[in-house]
């Protein structure tokens, strides 16, 4: 079979090692940009009034007090094209997830293909930068190639399944940090008993979908901390306590079955509409740690579209919300994965999704700031409260 690029590869050649892991050419490409950063002039991530003693970057606040690692979701055009931001991402993170490109939609363009291209790339340049890999997502009911809705049947359904992550998660083995397995399988608006979103996967296997993807990445790559990704838990609304609910049922019973679930990750897609339900969040939360699961923040940021037009005052609401709920998750969890979906205004995902979705639009047409750093890269307020929110008690 043909191929579109050199890091591209049929299912059947990755699973025999026919496969070309690496561009070389790609890999030196990446380094060398790399090299380039250290004439770029580095981003502080603490407040300006911070003592000599007490400055650190951003990733040396959360290890030194947290113990763990903290990032941002990027694409490899960023890295590529945006100084500014790589710089401070250079100094400042420890931990980058690839967004959108290592989706079915993205990395799976046929039935019988597996695009590593981008991927590689982004993976090389992680590595050759100290900095870990957040893999994002083995398995999702939804932003699936139109292949796989046309084919899926209950007969070949498992098996197309354990083929992707096989090859995918041990072609990454030893390179990636940690995975989201499952993406997002409750929805508080789900008519099931159990609470699980409908999808192709859930369609095709039932449930059973779910205990079939972790089984598989452990035997892929037995390494990575393995996620069950889950939204709509974070903030009081309409279905929180249900979408709770379900969660914790829902990992109740794959521990049960000793399926290898080892942590959860809190989407933290936060909206400065709703407030944050202390108690009840941290119930929630306290629960999850007392079943002996990790607890990660895996994609956050806000949706600001009831905050004031005026940025100062919108960034201060946006900021307080922040630390709202790190000062919760913080206290309850202490997480080891800290990861931002919007770490700059600029190409925020809230600006390009309101063209598709209305309701994501702010009343005034004024772009999204759920950013820590503004358009032109300069620390925002946000950036001082997020790590205020992380520092030594």
């Amino acid at each position: 079979m043909s191929t579109n690029t050199e890091t591209s590869c049929t299912v059947e050649q990755n699973r025999v090692g026919w496969c070309k892991f690496m561009d070389r050419r790609r890999l030196i490409a990446g380094v060398t940009a790399m090299s380039a950063l250290a004439g770029i002039r580095r981003a502080s991530c603490l407040p300006r009034k911070a003592s000599a003693d007490d400055s650190a970057r951003l990733k040396d606040v959360m290890m030194r007090c947290r113990g763990g690692l903290i990032g941002a979701q990027a694409s490899r055009s960023v890295l590529e094209k945006h100084s500014a931001l790589t710089a401070f991402i250079y100094d400042n993170l420890s931990i980058l997830t690839p967004g959108n490109d290592m989706k079915w939609s993205f990395l799976r363009p046929s039935q019988d293909t597996v695009d590593f291209d981008g991927r590689d790339w982004f993976v090389a340049y992680c590595r050759a930068n100290g900095i870990a890999v957040h893999g994002h997502n083995l398995c999702w009911n939804s932003d699936n190639p139109k292949w796989l809705d046309s084919s899926l049947t209950q007969k070949n359904a498992e098996r197309v399944l354990r083929e992707h992550i096989e090859v995918v998660a041990h072609h990454y083995q030893g390179k990636v940090d940690s995975w989201d397995v499952v993406n997002e399988p409750t929805a508080p608006w789900s008519n099931r008993s159990d609470g699980l979103r409908e999808g192709p996967w859930l369609a095709s296997l039932g449930p059973d979908y779910i205990e079939i993807a972790f089984r598989a990445t452990a035997e892929a790559d037995p390494k990575a901390i393995r996620v069950l990704n889950v939204n709509h838990v974070e903030q009081f609304d309409i279905g929180v306590d249900l979408a709770r609910r379900k969660v914790l049922e829902l990992l109740d019973r794959l521990l049960s079955r000793e399926v290898p679930v080892q942590a959860v990750g809190l989407e933290s897609h936060l909206d400065t509409s709703k407030r944050i339900d202390a108690i009840g969040l941290g119930h929630f939360v306290r629960q999850i740690k007392h079943m002996g699961l990790e607890v990660m923040i895996t994609e956050m940021d806000v949706l600001d579209n009831s905050a004031p037009a005026d940025f100062r005052e919108r960034d201060a609401v946006v900021a307080k919300l922040y630390s709202e709920y790190l000062k919760i998750i913080m206290e309850v969890a202490s997480p080891k994965r800290l990861i931002f979906w919007s770490l700059s205004d600029q190409g925020n995902w809230y600006d390009n999704w309101a063209k598709l979705s209305p309701n994501i639009r702010r009343s005034d047409d004024l772009p999204h700031r759920p950013g820590l750093l503004d358009t032109d890269m300069n620390p925002k307020v946000t950036l001082d409260a997020v790590c205020n929110s992380l520092r030594c008690s």
